[in-house]
């Protein structure tokens, strides 16, 4: 972590928490999942094939004073989240004496590259199944795990409301978490559990690295954003963190669009 990341940790937020990060070796996941490191939570970092990656991110955890593990898995297919908890079960159970889970982060999803009246079937199932269904399922694993004050924060996108040209498919599929996070909340309320969305605006990850790397098009992002500058992933674990802490127990079930003001300011 560089120096102004360092300088937003508070030690000890999540001494005693037990954290899962889906879509963890990299991005925004793994910002999140080295945030909650920091602060004291023991973490799994779910990856699907990013598995160096992911032992990595761990083992910095690891050398800081913290804890975590990686363990592989694929939510989008069949028995994939099955064993992902079986896995959480064991580990958890070996290092910290049962299968307790505070905090799950639906953080893993992939992109479309093709309008909707041309996406091919099996493409339009792959998305829904990691983007929406996975983190529905992984949700359902979750709180069954989860005790008085667990928490659900799951990544959404500005693309859930304002899709563009080749991202039809992508931005349905971000869209039905809003729908999935409001009845989480209102089902698991009575337990004392929060489920929210946090909606990143453009950020720097390997998801939109071909588009940021067009200057112009950074140069344009930047005049009609507030904050006059791109996101980074530690923005967005910034927020998801706060959430996932106890200060956020009072939010549920809601879009939170993590964007530095983006489009708040208009173009010329």
């Amino acid at each position: 972590m560089n120096s102004s990341v360092t300088d937003r940790i508070i030690p000890g937020r999540f001494a005693g928490k037990r954290a899962m990060v889906t879509g963890g070796s990299r991005g925004i996941g793994a910002a999140v999942a080295r945030r909650l490191g920091a602060e004291g939570a023991l973490v799994a970092i779910a990856y699907r094939s990013r598995g160096h990656e992911a032992e990595e991110i761990a083992s910095e955890i690891a050398t800081a004073g913290g804890r975590a593990f990686a363990v592989q898995a694929d939510i989008g297919q069949p028995g994939a989240i099955d064993a992902l908890f079986a896995a959480w079960d064991e580990t958890a159970t070996r290092i910290a004496g049962d299968d307790r889970l505070d905090i799950l982060v639906n953080n893993a999803g992939i992109a479309s590259a093709a309008p909707l009246s041309e996406i091919y079937e099996h493409a339009f199932d792959r998305i829904f199944a990691i983007n929406t269904k996975g983190p529905a399922f992984v949700s359902q694993q979750a709180v069954r795990r989860m005790t008085q004050g667990g928490r659900i924060v799951t990544i959404g996108s500005g693309a859930a409301k304002q899709p563009g040209a080749l991202n039809g498919a992508y931005g349905m599929s971000k869209a039905a978490l809003l729908a999935m996070t409001r009845s989480l909340a209102v089902e698991l309320g009575q337990h004392g559990i929060t489920a929210n969305v946090v909606a990143p605006g453009y950020t720097r990850t390997d998801m939109t690295a071909h588009m940021l790397a067009e200057p112009r098009f950074v140069e344009r992002l930047e005049q009609i954003t507030a904050l006059r500058r791109i996101g980074e992933p530690e923005d967005i674990a910034a927020v998801v963190c706060f959430l996932a802490s106890d200060d956020g127990g009072w939010l549920t079930g809601q879009w939170i669009e993590a964007t530095g003001g983006y489009k708040l300011v208009p173009p010329v």
